[in-house]
């Protein structure tokens, strides 16, 4: 049985929505995603937690087939993709397509870190030759960026230490984050020892900002026999 949408049905409550969510330090992140792809000789796309639809349509409007996952029935309308109707947190579906590559960005910390790490074996085993991982990162980081023009003006600086030398507490929130990189006892390398584990090459890791997240762009390794 499918769950019913998250965003609200109202045209005007939509929108509010949908600014409130994607916020610009959001939409440089989510293009982040498509940037770290450009090069993969890819056609097939799976999306795991599109949210709003924003990557998907931009995966869409490139040129790449894409089909969508989540645990409620697909929020958006357009682009017209197949979805997948699926809980990660109670099960695993037997995937029959073949995808070149799965994306799943700021998702699974919203599972425990446990199923979050089977779900990175599950990757594997759907056979896609490439994974775009991405999860929250609250380890040590300055940040700062700067513009200045006679018309306009505008400068950020945020130093991040403290969520460092702490241990994540999880958000009381059902659909909350259950952990995130960085913090005490969560540091990069474990998660990427996980990938490793799990099947996965890491080509590349990228840091984001001022969006706090660690991608991992992986091409599978060949099963072991």
């Amino acid at each position: 049985m499918s769950v019913s949408s998250l965003i609200p049905n109202d045209p005007r409550d939509k929108k509010e929505w949908w600014f409130s969510y994607y916020t610009p330090k959001r939409i440089r992140h989510q293009n982040l995603q498509i940037h770290l792809i450009k090069d993969l000789p890819i056609q097939d796309v799976l999306e795991v937690g599109p949210a709003g639809g924003y990557v998907t349509s931009l995966l869409a409007n490139i040129g790449y087939s894409v089909t969508t996952l989540d645990f409620i029935e697909k929020d958006f309308d357009l682009p017209d993709c197949e979805h997948i109707i699926c809980n990660l947190i109670n099960e695993f579906p037997k995937i029959e397509k073949n995808f070149d590559l799965i994306i799943c960005c700021e998702t699974l910390e919203h599972i425990e870190r446990e199923r979050a790490e089977q779900a990175l074996r599950w990757f594997h085993e759907i056979g896609a030759r490439y994974i775009l991982v991405s999860v929250p990162y609250s380890g040590l980081m300055i940040y700062g960026e700067f513009m200045f023009s006679p018309h306009h003006a505008f400068g950020t600086l945020f130093a991040k230490w403290r969520e460092a030398l702490r241990r994540y507490v999880p958000e009381p929130h059902p659909h909350g984050h259950k952990w995130e990189l960085g913090t005490r006892g969560l540091p990069v390398k474990n998660w990427e020892l996980a990938l490793k584990n799990a099947g996965w090459r890491i080509v590349e890791r990228r840091i984001s900002a001022p969006t706090r997240s660690a991608f991992h762009l992986c091409e599978r390794l060949p099963t072991s026999r």
